[in-house]
């Protein structure tokens, strides 16, 4: 019996599956050039995961943390105690925090899975958290 592509490609996905399940991917860090080091740049002060983060031009690091499912902040540093500019107990943490211009944006969700992208700015006056009711995907 002469097999078909057809059978022949579903026994090909079907081992890729089976090797893809059985070998886990893993991250690793490989150096190729022993001149170069890898050193931890910023640790945040307690065992929240660090989720994103992004700078401003005057040097200051903004990011995001998790303590669990929900509980959300986001922080501003420079160096010294990290400040928080953004706590909610009650959502979820987003993917990202980014700088665009005079603004800091980063995102979460709520319980009812209302997504929310929030700024903060303007950074170079009188920042504050903004564009708290703007929700994405909710009519």
């Amino acid at each position: 019996m002469k097999p078909t592509p057809g059978l022949l490609s579903k026994a090909a996905l079907l081992a890729l599956a089976v090797f893809a399940i059985s070998h886990r991917a893993q991250a690793q860090i490989t150096v190729v050039d022993p001149a170069y080091a890898i050193s931890t740049y910023y640790t945040h002060n307690t065992d929240d995961a660090i989720v994103s983060y992004d700078w401003d031009s005057s040097a200051n690091l903004y990011y995001m943390t998790f303590a669990g499912y929900p509980d959300v902040t986001v922080w501003k540093t420079n160096g010294g105690a990290p400040t928080s500019i953004y706590a909610n107990a009650n959502n979820f943490a987003g993917a990202t925090v980014l700088r665009i211009g005079d603004y800091v944006y980063f995102n979460d969700s709520d319980l009812s899975n209302n997504q929310f992208i929030r700024g903060y700015g303007p950074i170079s006056g009188s920042p504050s958290v903004n564009c708290t009711d703007d929700r994405i995907g909710v009519e």
